[in-house]
């Protein structure tokens, strides 16, 4: 391959990269709106955290999202006041809160999902099936940094 193809191939993954981006960010404000109008894209992805990791501790939150703990506090408490989480004593130390994520906010959560997952499958409904294994198995790849 040639430098100037190298260079005209990655501009066209940055070019798509940027506009999937951008639709990422919409379909997010569209998921979060699902769940609660009041909620913020921040938030949302906390709760879908505790949805599909379990409970865990403020610190640990702050932890897995590279946030201060004040920035994770403020969430959870925006989080808590909508009626999606719960902080409940730790039963291994009960000097700590576990947080977790209420019916109301696991139910949200999921239905958000299943319509993100359903315009996905729309979107790639015309698509071979091994074409769609390649784009998660090149998805994962760059997830990964290329290792």
């Amino acid at each position: 391959m040639t430098q100037e193809r190298a260079a005209e191939d990655m501009q066209r993954v940055e070019l798509a990269l940027t506009r999937l981006f951008r639709e990422v960010r919409s379909t997010l404000r569209d998921d979060v709106a699902l769940v609660h109008p009041q909620a913020t894209p921040a938030a949302y992805n906390i709760l879908a955290h505790l949805v599909n990791v379990g409970p865990a501790r403020a610190a640990d939150l702050a932890e897995v999202f590279a946030v201060d703990k004040a920035a994770i506090s403020r969430h959870l408490c925006q989080l808590e006041a909508l009626g999606l989480i719960e902080r409940t004593p730790n039963p291994a130390d009960r000097r700590a809160l576990h947080v977790t994520a209420t019916e109301q906010g696991r139910r949200g959560y999921l239905t958000a999902k299943q319509v993100r997952l359903e315009r996905l499958r729309e979107r790639l409904r015309r698509w071979p099936p091994e074409e769609v294994r390649l784009l998660a198995d090149l998805l994962e790849k760059l997830d990964l940094g290329g290792r």
